[in-house]
């Protein structure tokens, strides 16, 4: 049944209508009508229904008028039915009166005072209203103004839902106050006499917060103070050059927190009200553009509660009282134009809390905190010409601390710093002796002069810059670098929004990383030539024989980048072509090689590489890697020790080929599935180089080896790779007679897998030392007695009997493990007493389990899952620990117990704890308090760094930076957690 619309109810319907909404007037009131008159002019059916009905009420009420009213003033149609109905069911409202004012200047008197009739009932009338803030700023006289202001204060008067009320009618005075008993917030500037603002604070018992900002009060506003209980929070405006003595009793606030006063006052008087306040609870004291006096100053350093303080000092040595100030947090001066040596007088204030220094045309931002050495300025200006005078602030400021992290930034209007004026900074913190700034954030511009000054930094390792600055900053760090006689073990690195660089020196060996595994560079430049050029002078660096190229540098090409690297003896490279492969070919010094390769062209004269020890092909085409085995095994002296084939499985014919390299003592096969999409995103699409030939995606026509770029989505790539045979000749891998380490990761079956094992057990099951096997039984591992790592499945308690049975097993890794079986398996493991690594994964360790784990005390390295994080404890009695990993899901309460220290205290040996699914724990305090216990408990020059891991689900973790590197490695990752 469709539903009838009110307009075609018939006069009856209407009558009833009429009736009900005058009950409902009348019930609450018999004199307000207003909800009647509203519903009758809203349409003029209703009306004429109305007159009908009741023609004497029809007068009474004035609804002709209020008609005649909306036809004649279209313009204010939305005022009355939009603007009139949000007056009556808003919480919040904002009445700007003399824009009322000049909205109705040209209507009659009578239609005027019809709408002020209708304006202020809904005032009245609002059940809801909370927070009112009224706003009379005229232009011109308004002779009306004290007739309506009144009756909107008579309409608000015993409003008791009102909480909040803000009257700023600057310059007018206020003659009738609102009749309230509910503020909890109330801001007046107004001319007004103390005695009504008596009444309101004593009629308002709950009131926390109070602004006064008018100078024309009559009387003495401290007058207020026996009624204001609970007042939290004042700020006042004191009177022109007012003796402040008479302030003096607004300390008797019992629960005042915030006091801020504005205006100036007669110098010295403010002394009464000062030392009144002190043993009070006061934490925010804020007496802004004025300056205080010697006496002043030092009765505010009386105020041991105050935790922020914002004011200015006529004597500049007045500041130094501050420092006996135990909580001060937060320090804002004002400072004028000639106080040029004020920074002189901080020292010992810089230790605790932020600081502030404004000026008329500028201000700075201070916060040093001691305990990281870690100095943070910001810069607030609008012009540059300001610049050398505020590096003037920073060049007094830096020599009095000891700076190990340096941050300089503009905050606002995006101007860029005066060159020179850095060029000064730099050259301060070049002077400092001894040198120990080991971290800088580069601000825009970068010169080479900068560039050059900071290379005299010999201490300075961790650089944060824009891209834009990588060229100068490269040039930076190879005459720093290049300039140091001796550097035994180091860690330098370049950090921007598109690339990391790390160069790390270590037994007198260089190894240069280039990260682009987060954004990729390849996106976001155009000059693909340029891109790469930026990094060739990093082949000036002395004694480079690593070079590690991470993460999907997609269609780049760093061929002649690499040529650059004399003595290189490690290369690692996501992907090569066949002409930088041949490039590459005459780097004879290469002994260890990890790349891919797009095409199989030209792959066999790898074989070339003579001192070749470890390879490790990351991707190839299917099928493409025979050539290079045949010959690999040609070879009569084979250098070639490890070979790690990973993602694509080799071909029947390439293990044939394979089994010829007699030089192999380990081997991998596939990596385990967690790691194929480590570094980036499976649904991730990505430009790569292809092979028309050779690539993943099938052609019909042999089209050659033709190279083409092409955007795929990895998962694509993963999927068409791993649709591969199984190579029914794995038997043949036992013909290498030096195997020592064999991983299998490609899920073969069984069948393929044990035929391999029985073939190595024939020939020489003493020789293997190493074992990865896939979902596999393992009634055939006893045989080889002699294991020293195991990685595998367990199904079943026979299987816990076979491990049991390795004497010399060291490490073991244990894939899928049943949870009944958990028990089972640690109670019989105290029988490995050579067992020093333990990895269960895929584990949820209920309390049995863990008591008969920490009976095997003797193992250094760990990694499990708990059902109850409150299981983790129990792990301190392992002593021997260096290294624990939990991969169970937990979630921080808000109080979390830090269990970190009892770990440092009980481990002595604990190198790193990782808690990649541990939620909301490792927040700033709760390190904060970690990074003390190291400090406490190690002593850098004997124990290495302690390395956490982690995880922060709410913003990225900004602290990882604050933290010496000698005591504590942060590495947090941004995770958000999956709950079930």
């Amino acid at each position: 049944m469709e539903a009838t619309s009110i307009l075609q109810l018939n006069d009856r319907c209407l009558f009833e209508i009429f009736q009900q909404i005058k009950n409902n007037c009348e019930l609450k009131d018999p004199l307000k009508y207003w909800d009647l008159v509203n519903f009758v002019i809203s349409c003029d059916r209703f009306a004429e229904a109305f007159k009908q009905w009741n023609s004497d009420l029809f007068i009474a009420l004035n609804i002709e008028c209020f008609r005649s009213f909306l036809r004649s003033q279209s313009w204010l149609n939305n005022s009355l039915f939009n603007y009139m109905p949000m007056l009556f069911c808003q919480s919040i409202i904002k009445i700007n009166l003399n824009e009322q004012y000049d909205a109705l200047q040209n209507v009659s008197a009578e239609y005027k005072q019809t709408y002020w009739d209708i304006y202020i009932n809904e005032v009245k009338e609002n059940k809801r209203l909370c927070v009112l803030e009224i706003v009379f700023e005229p232009n011109r006289h308004y002779p009306e103004h004290l007739d309506r202001f009144e009756a909107l204060m008579n309409a608000i008067s015993h409003k008791n839902s009102l909480k909040h009320l803000d009257i700023n009618v600057s310059g007018n005075r206020v003659h009738h106050i609102p009749q309230l008993g509910q503020l909890e917030f109330l801001s007046l500037n107004a001319e007004m006499d103390v005695e009504d603002l008596v009444e309101l604070c004593k009629s308002n018992s709950n009131l926390c917060e109070l602004h006064f900002h008018s100078t024309e009060l009559n009387g003495r506003f401290a007058d207020i103070s026996p009624y204001c209980n609970k007042l939290k929070k004042l700020i006042l405006k004191m009177k022109p050059d007012i003796d402040a003595t008479e302030y003096a009793a607004i300390a008797n606030l019992p629960k005042l927190r915030s006091l801020k006063l504005w205006g100036n006052h007669r110098e010295g008087t403010l002394i009464a009200l000062l030392q009144a306040l002190e043993g009070m609870r006061l934490k925010r004291l804020l007496i802004p553009h004025i300056l205080l006096s010697t006496q002043e100053a030092l009765a505010i350093s009386q105020i041991s509660s105050l935790t922020f303080i914002a004011s200015g000092f006529s004597d500049e040595s007045s500041i130094a009282f501050l420092t006996q100030l135990p909580n001060l947090k937060t320090l804002t001066i004002f400072a004028d134009s000639n106080q040029a040596t004020l920074v002189n007088h901080l020292k010992h204030l810089l230790m605790k809390p932020r600081i502030f220094i404004r000026t008329k045309r500028w201000s700075l931002k201070i916060k040093y905190i001691e305990e990281h050495g870690s100095l943070k300025i910001g810069v607030d200006d609008e012009h540059s010409r300001n610049h050398q005078h505020i590096c003037n602030y920073i060049n007094a400021i830096a020599p009095l601390l000891n700076v190990v992290q340096f941050q300089l930034s503009v905050n606002l209007f995006e101007v860029v710093f005066d060159s020179f004026a850095l060029q000064n900074v730099y050259q301060g913190l070049a002077s400092k002796r001894p040198q120990i700034l080991k971290k800088i954030r580069i601000s825009s511009p970068f010169t080479l002069e900068h560039a050059e000054t900071l290379a005299s930094i010999q201490s300075l390792t961790d650089i944060d810059c824009s891209y834009s600055h990588l060229e100068y900053i490269i040039a930076m760090k190879i005459k720093q670098l290049n300039a140091i006689e001796e550097i035994s073990n180091r860690v330098d690195r370049i950090n921007t929004e598109k690339c990391k660089i790390s160069i790390l020196h270590k037994n007198n060996a260089v190894t240069l990383i280039l990260d682009f595994t987060g954004d990729n560079i390849g996106y976001r430049i155009h000059r693909i030539r340029d891109c790469v050029r930026i990094f060739e002078p990093l082949a000036q660096l002395n004694n480079i024989k690593a070079l590690l190229i991470k993460g999907p540098i997609e269609d780049l090409s760093f061929t002649n980048f690499i040529k650059l690297f004399e003595g290189l003896e490690e290369l690692e490279i996501n992907v090569l072509g066949p002409e930088e492969l041949n490039e590459h070919l005459g780097i004879g010094s290469l002994k260890v090689l990890k790349c891919g390769f797009f095409c199989s062209e030209s792959t066999e004269y790898l074989a070339k590489l003579n001192h070749l020890e470890s390879l490790t092909i990351l991707e190839h085409p299917k099928g493409s890697l025979r050539s290079l085995f045949n010959a690999l095994a040609s070879r009569e002296d084979q250098v070639l020790r490890s070979l790690s084939i990973q993602r694509t499985s080799p071909t029947f014919e390439e293990i044939l080929a394979l089994s010829g390299i007699k030089s192999l003592e380990s081997l991998q096969l596939g990596i385990p599935a967690d790691q194929i999409f480590k570094d980036c995103d499976k649904d991730q699409f990505i430009n790569i180089r292809h092979c028309e030939s050779c690539g993943p995606i099938p052609r019909r026509f042999n089209v050659g080896h033709v190279l083409d770029i092409r955007t795929v989505c990895l998962a694509q790539i993963e999927r068409l790779k791993n649709k591969t045979e199984i190579p029914l000749n794995m038997d043949m891998i036992a013909n290498l007679p030096n195997l020592k380490e064999l991983s299998i990761h490609f899920d073969y079956v069984a069948q393929a897998t044990e035929s391999l094992l029985k073939s190595i057990m024939q020939r020489s099951p003493h020789r293997l030392r190493r074992l990865t096997l896939p979902s596999q039984k393992l009634d055939l591992i006893s045989q080889f007695e002699e294991l020293r790592s195991l990685e595998c499945f367990v199904y079943n308690v026979q299987d816990v009997k076979y491990i049991v049975s390795l004497d010399y097993l060291t490490e073991l890794h244990i894939h899928n493990s049943q949870d009944t079986l958990m028990w089972e398996l640690l109670k019989e493991l105290k029988v490995l007493l050579n067992l020093q690594t333990l990895l269960l994964d895929n584990t949820q360790l209920e309390f049995l389990d863990v008591v008969e784990l920490t009976n095997i005390n003797w193992l250094t390295r760990l990694r499990l899952g708990v059902a109850d994080k409150k299981f983790i404890t129990m792990l301190i009695q392992l002593r021997n620990l260096k290294d624990l990993e939990i991969t169970s899901t937990h979630f921080a309460e808000k109080n979390e117990c830090n269990f970190f220290p009892s770990f440092l205290e009980s481990c002595p040996n604990l190198r790193s704890i990782a808690l990649y699914n541990y939620y909301n724990l490792l927040k700033k305090n709760y390190v904060k308090f970690i990074w003390n216990t190291i400090k406490l408990l190690r002593d850098p020059a004997i124990y290495p760094p302690f390395k956490l891991r982690g995880v922060c689900s709410e913003q990225p973790w900004k602290q990882a930076a604050n933290y010496d590197d000698a005591y504590l490695q942060l590495n947090i990752e941004m995770k958000k957690p999956v709950r079930f």
